[in-house]
């Protein structure tokens, strides 16, 4: 999750400034939606080469 978290930090929220909390609340749930919605950003952000779970 954490991998997550980081791609929607520097692809969506990073290098803004927000006035108010709701336009924080509006900019996370857009970030969520769009990453949400595309299936092949999902299993990129969670591989890494070096987690092997064939075993």
């Amino acid at each position: 999750m954490e991998n997550v978290f980081v791609h929607l930090k520097s692809c969506k929220l990073a290098n803004r400034v927000f006035d108010a909390v709701e336009e924080v609340r509006e900019a996370v749930i857009e970030a969520w939606t769009g990453f949400a919605g595309r299936s092949d950003r999902i299993g990129s952000a969670m591989t890494r080469e070096w987690a092997d779970f064939s075993n």
